[in-house]
């Protein structure tokens, strides 16, 4: 690249090494204790911070592509997102005059109501339907009803205890008095402990949303700077050493992952402006805005994958497939409790939701009966899921973020870089560019790719169902994240059976652990 691309190789070197410099400085004064304490040294990790962020953007502009247009399209995003931190950070809190303010105000509360109703699954007037501030509201308003009526009840009780008996006037006035300290007391108490449970989970959402963008900007990094099908390391045949050799052999389905890339890169940058920005004032907003940056990145992620991960029209559509279930799902789980729907569409979808229950039903019931296992199986209630109630609910929802982001960020890799490299050359039938596996053992890369591909899906719709909470107890009531998570398993399991031997007596110690660990998993979810 220094030579073919001089001037590009001098802007990527020097914005890449001022980034890892930063990230450097960064570490070293997280370490020092006395930067909490120091506004000084708060400013200096701050902008030690937004100059790594800087100089990824300057490097990841200058190595990923080659050509004008395509880095148009790079420095208008990044170039956005920038004025996004410079407004939002300097201008609008600091230098802006009242009248703009106003005008921000006004903007941010049309965007509030907009983003609410599209990201939150449901707009009607129950309190269910209105979110955690509808509920929050409803139990404030009813908390003063019921204390209301606790003084209107002491204060009949009061009056009555005066006709009856003289003696008792000095002591029911101290007894109502005492009653609405009381109940102010524990109204208070309840308050201050809802908004503390509040914030610790919407701390929790924050550190989660961080580890989610800091490794989708890790990884679009390093595929947009080190693209499927490696680069060519001649000057034959009108080509340039260093370019991409899949945007000559596959120039649509390299823009695709070029440009579905780069936005899954910005998207992650500004997630992770948005989660360590303490300048935004109203919680909701901000929530709904980090939903949807996180929705335009996976799906980023996903357009990406479909377009570098394979070279041919049945492969690809198989990608596609599972992409348009997984956002087919995800409208109908936003659009189906907001809307009304026709007569045909809503009574198809009642008979299709009770024949796939009774489906399953009948299968467990057969291989219940088929095993006869001597413990009977607990009846449990349809509407009881277990973990979906506080603290235990947040952390199984903290461990299925994880496990999806893990999972998610080692099939992205393995996908676009699968095991057993790529041709470099056109030599012998083959293209350069193309997976190796696929032309030595095409059965195992066929293998290795549907597991793949599977489980890489299947961990972004975790992700994507785990970021409303609504929707996450719908999912897990309906028992969708849990087949979610096993595809995600038995994705993994095969494409690391498939990939990872070349011969049938080295998979057969890994198939069998795979069986093992099948079996087990079926009889925990039979028997559990």
């Amino acid at each position: 690249m220094r030579s073919s691309y001089p001037r590009r190789y001098h802007v990527f070197f020097y914005c890449n090494t001022t980034a890892f410099g930063a990230s450097l400085m960064v570490l070293i004064l997280l370490l020092v204790r006395k930067v909490s304490r120091n506004p000084v040294w708060l400013r200096a990790l701050q902008f030690a911070m937004i100059l790594g962020l800087l100089g990824l953007m300057g490097a990841y502009a200058a190595g990923s592509c080659r050509e004008v247009r395509t880095s148009v399209y790079i420095w208008v995003l990044l170039l956005g997102i920038f004025a996004y931190v410079t407004l939002h950070v300097v201008f609008f809190k600091h230098l802006a005059p009242q009248c703009l303010r106003d005008m921000f105000w006004g903007i941010r509360a049309y965007w509030k109501n907009t983003l609410g109703h599209i990201m939150t699954p449901g707009s009607g007037k129950t309190a269910d339907e209105q979110g955690p501030a509808g509920q929050l509201e409803e139990r404030i308003t009813d908390g003063e009803e019921a204390s209301n009526a606790e003084r209107i009840a002491d204060g009949q009780e009061a009056s009555n205890a005066e006709r009856i008996t003289d003696g008792q006037e000095a002591s029911s006035p101290e007894r109502i008095t005492d009653g609405q300290v009381a109940s102010n007391a524990e109204r208070i108490t309840d308050e201050a402990s809802k908004k503390r449970e509040e914030k610790e989970d919407l701390e929790r959402n924050r550190s989660s949303l961080l580890v989610l963008a800091t490794l989708v900007a890790t990884v679009t990094y390093v595929a947009g700077l080190t693209p499927p099908g490696g680069f060519w390391s001649d000057d034959n045949k009108n080509h340039i050493p260093g370019d991409p050799v899949l945007r000559d052999h596959y120039p649509r389905r390299f823009k695709a992952f070029f440009y579905c890339n780069a936005t899954a890169f910005a998207g992650s940058l500004v997630i992770i402006i948005m989660v360590l920005s303490q300048t935004a004032v109203d919680l909701v907003v901000k929530s709904n805005a980090l939903r949807l940056c996180v929705v335009v990145s996976l799906f980023g992620l996903m357009g990406a994958y479909a377009a570098g991960s394979c070279r041919e029209v049945h492969t690809s559509i198989y990608v596609f497939a599972l992409v348009a279930t997984v956002l087919l799902y995800l409208i109908i789980q936003c659009i189906e409790p907001a809307l009304s729907k026709l007569a045909c569409i809503a009574n198809t979808i009642t008979r299709v939701k009770k024949r796939n229950k009774e489906m399953v039903q009948q299968l467990r019931t057969f291989i219940a009966d088929l095993l006869k296992p001597p413990i009977p199986v607990k009846d449990q209630s349809d509407n009881s899921t277990p973990g979906t109630d506080g603290k235990d609910f947040q952390k199984l929802r903290t461990y299925l973020l994880l496990l999806g982001i893990l999972a998610a960020t080692v099939t992205f890799q393995a996908g676009l870089n699968p095991p057993g490299g790529f041709w470099t050359d056109n030599s012998d039938g083959h293209i350069a560019g193309d997976p190796i596996l696929e032309t030595i053992s095409p059965k195992r890369y066929k293998a290795f790719f549907y597991c793949n591909a599977t489980a890489f899906v299947a961990s972004l719709a975790i992700i994507i169902l785990l970021q409303s909470h609504l929707i996450t107890i719908h999912a897990m009531k309906r028992y969708v994240l849990q087949t979610a998570m096993t595809l995600v398993l038995f994705g993994l399991m095969g494409a690391y059976v498939a990939g990872s031997s070349r011969k049938f007596s080295t998979s057969i110690y890994v198939f069998v652990l795979v069986l093992l660990v099948f079996v087990y998993v079926v009889l925990h979810i039979l028997y559990a």
